[in-house]
This record gives C-alpha cells, sequence and structure tokens, in this order.
C-alpha cells in the first residue's frame, strides 16, 4: 500500500522567462512557435524545426504580419517587431494547414490597422473544414469577420 504524501507547490511571480527546451520534431509544435516568435518583439529562434508545407504556409503568414525570418541549420530565425503586429499584406493565404488557419483568425485583430480588413484565405481542403464557431466566438470578442464565399468557411475578410 502507498502512502500520499501532501506537498506545497511555491510558485514566485516573475516578468521573464528564460530557458531552452528541445521538443520532439512535429508540424504542430512547429507553426505554434512560429506564431508565438511572431507576438514576441525581438528575435526568436525556433530549433528542431519541421520543414513541411504547413511549416512553409506559416511562414508566409508570419512574414505577411512583419516577421522577419532565417533558417539557420535545423531552425529559423524570427525577428519580430511585436504588437501591435504591422500587415505587409492586404491578404494572407494559409494553404490547407488547419492550425495556421484557426491560430491566425485572432491574431489578426492584432494588428496596428486591425479596422483595416485582411482576406484570410485557404487551401480547397481548409475551405471544406468548418469555422462557423471560431467565427462567431470571434465576433463576440469584438473582430468584425465577413465570409467572402460560403458562410461557415473561409474565405473570411477580418477587421
Amino acid at each position: 500500500m502507498l502512502a500520499h504524501a501532501n506537498m506545497n507547490l511555491i510558485v514566485h511571480k516573475t516578468l521573464t522567462l528564460y530557458g531552452h527546451v528541445k521538443p520532439p520534431i512535429s508540424k504542430s509544435q512547429t507553426v505554434r512557435g512560429l506564431l508565438f516568435a511572431l507576438l514576441a518583439k525581438g528575435q526568436s529562434t525556433l530549433k528542431n524545426v519541421l520543414n513541411a508545407g504547413d511549416t512553409q504556409h506559416a511562414i508566409g503568414v508570419c512574414k505577411a504580419l512583419g516577421a522577419t525570418i532565417t533558417a539557420q541549420d535545423d531552425g529559423l530565425i524570427i525577428q519580430s517587431p511585436g504588437l501591435p503586429l504591422v500587415t505587409c499584406n492586404s491578404s494572407i493565404y494559409t494553404g490547407n494547414s488547419g492550425i495556421t488557419t484557426r491560430f491566425i483568425m485572432p491574431i489578426l485583430g492584432l494588428r496596428q490597422n486591425a479596422h483595416e480588413a485582411i482576406i484570410l484565405d485557404c487551401g480547397e481542403q481548409m475551405r471544406a473544414r468548418p469555422i462557423g464557431t471560431l467565427v462567431d466566438a470571434l465576433k463576440n470578442l469584438g473582430l468584425t469577420i465577413q465570409y467572402l464565399g460560403e458562410n461557415g468557411s473561409c474565405p473570411i475578410a477580418v477587421s
């Protein structure tokens, strides 16, 4: 029989966070890392990235939102102006990357000129996937989103 001991966890407030983590190579983790780096002001380095179509589309999205991205060995160096994001394009294409499409939708509200509509479009496979519940939630949070094709799917205009 095992006895359970009471444990106390003490958490100290911090204003900065430093460290290194090497996650297993993963498409979804690579895309998440790119989007976090886009939101962070300054330079971020991602190591052990997966070079896939979804990764390339996420890189294109980050560049369209003001980041500079350079490949280096098994990683990427992302330089971002941080928030508010500076839109370089009037439209963004996410290919068939579901994670990029869904994650970038709320981020589009964090642009410098967020009152100006930006077109979010994707590939045919992603257009067939529903986004209506996410669109409704984002509208409730203050974004203006218009369907440019079939209701409930991309392409959309976001402001």
